[in-house]
């Protein structure tokens, strides 16, 4: 069985750059060596809530970061400064795809993605944005597949296997137009790892077999048939990974019974050897003469990281365990509850009044923070936001009537509308009192405070503080007695 994801993980001359999937989405941090106690950055990634388990994938070069991860609708892409400076916006680059892979070059990258209609992948320039029209590599109905790619020579090589199938498959493609080709193997295919340095890509696979090898060349080439890497007897390894060290592959594999790595340099070019402990999935590197091993385990809010570095013989082997921080845990633990209140209730607004027209049902900004429902009753637009000093601050705006075409007023010109009438007007004054206790009255009913109360016309806009959102089920209630009552309101 797979181990499970491994982390993003790049060293090099750009310091220490990992991604990783942890409790409140996916992460990126930097540090500026490996020796370095506190990071450049911790950033959360995407819209918090909307994120799949998958661990964003990395491409560092020259100008700075593109990280990719997966959402519910498919993968999206942002880029950053070593700093951590912002310099592409996020966007969604590949609709549907729930596994991805990135081939990455010096200029260039080729993303790779799995639905469940098989393959595809996408041009992406080194700020993350898309390059070109999706192709379409593999058209089956099927589970997504796992995948891993990398970049030979110019051309973009990825495997794809499904956990437990007695089979893997090779895409290779310059640009949109490639070759794919289905290999079938001896044993099942629980994991797969691919590098690539000069005219040769390392391709392992783990599985029912153990730990095999196979050497790829352009065009997808398979020069070596999968062989077993380590020695007869060794069993229960997973998640590989190969490293380049000057002349010759190193594999590492976890050795799930004893907890630990183990190391085989191939060619006979050194001896065996183990790092002492390994918890999970890991990924490896090589560098400055060093082999590098990184895992990063969730925990809590923030997540573990636990580095090995040894020379090549393994020896002067240390670990470096730390804890990344993630600063932004509690504006992103609020944004996630509010996304799934937001989302139970439009859940709970569509099935109750049995929607139809698509058009008609209630829908969720990209950010979970803005629910939008237009009806034969009018508009209704829910929306909540963390509030700086604790709590949620929630606006409720409703624009009645039954022109489909109906907008919500901008609070700015109802604000202005009662403030014209206020200065002429005492009955307008006393009827503000009596709109804001009628507004309070309501407010009372889920445990919120009357922040301020806006009407004209037809339209109310109401703004509320209240610690969390109320239950699906009693705020679709209270929602509904809010339209209801706002048509007899003062």
């Amino acid at each position: 069985m797979s181990v499970g994801p491994r982390p993003g993980f790049y060293l090099g001359p750009r310091g220490m750059v990992m991604s990783w999937h942890g409790a409140l989405g996916p992460m990126l941090a930097r540090f500026e060596a490996w020796t370095r106690e506190d990071p450049v950055f911790v950033h959360g990634l995407g819209h918090a809530g909307a994120d799949l388990p998958v661990p964003p994938a990395l491409w560092v070069h020259g100008e700075g970061i593109v990280v990719v991860w997966c959402e519910d609708d498919g993968a999206w892409a942002s880029s950053c400064t070593l700093t951590g400076e912002r310099t592409a916006e996020p966007a969604r680059v590949l609709d549907g795809v729930s596994r991805i892979a990135l081939a990455r070059g010096r200029r260039d990258a080729t993303l790779f993605g799995a639905d469940g209609r098989g393959l595809v992948s996408i041009g992406l320039d080194p700020r993350g944005v898309a390059t070109g029209d999706p192709a379409r590599h593999v058209d089956e109905r099927r589970p997504p597949a796992q995948l891993t790619a990398a970049r030979l020579q110019g051309e973009s090589l990825c495997v794809a296997i499904h956990e437990g199938a007695r089979e893997w498959t090779l895409v290779a493609c310059r640009g949109g137009a490639g070759t794919t080709v289905r290999h079938r193997h001896a044993g099942t295919v629980d994991d797969a790892r691919i590098r690539a340095v000069g005219t040769r890509a390392a391709l392992l696979l783990a599985g029912s077999s153990g730990v095999e090898l196979a050497l790829v060349g352009g065009g997808g080439k398979v020069i070596e048939r999968p062989h077993g890497v380590f020695e007869r007897g060794v069993t229960g390894l997973d998640a590989p990974d190969a490293v380049w060290s000057d002349d010759h592959w190193v594999v590492l594999a976890r050795d799930a019974k004893a907890g630990v790595i183990r190391v085989e340099p191939l060619a006979a070019k050194g001896a065996a050897f183990t790092l002492p402990r390994c918890d999970g999935a890991f990924s490896a590197g090589y560098y400055s003469q060093h082999y590098y091993a990184l895992e990063i385990e969730p925990s809590g809010d923030d997540a573990e990281l636990r580095l090995w570095r040894c020379t090549k013989t393994g020896d002067h082997q240390q670990q470096r365990v730390d804890v990344l921080v993630n600063p932004d845990a509690k504006a992103a633990r609020q944004r996630r509850v509010v996304r799934a209140g937001l989302g139970s209730l439009a859940d709970r607004l569509g099935m109750a009044r049995g929607y139809r027209d698509a058009a008609s049902r209630p829908t969720l900004s990209r950010d979970g923070a803005v629910l939008e429902l237009l009806d034969e009753t009018g508009r209704l637009t829910v929306a909540a936001r963390p509030d700086p000093s604790g709590g949620l601050a929630v606006r409720v705006a409703s624009a009645l009537g039954d022109d489909p075409e109906l907008t919500e007023a901008p609070s700015s010109l109802v604000r202005l509308a009662a403030w014209v009438k206020l200065r002429l007007s005492a009955k307008a004054r006393e009827a503000l009192e009596a709109r804001h206790a009628w507004a309070v009255g309501l407010a009372d009913a889920i445990e919120a405070t009357v922040h301020r109360v806006d009407r004209a016309g037809h339209t109310l806009v109401l703004e509320l503080r209240m610690g969390a959102l109320p239950e699906p089920e009693r705020f679709l209630r209270w929602l509904e007695q809010l339209r209801e009552s706002q048509k007899r309101a003062p």
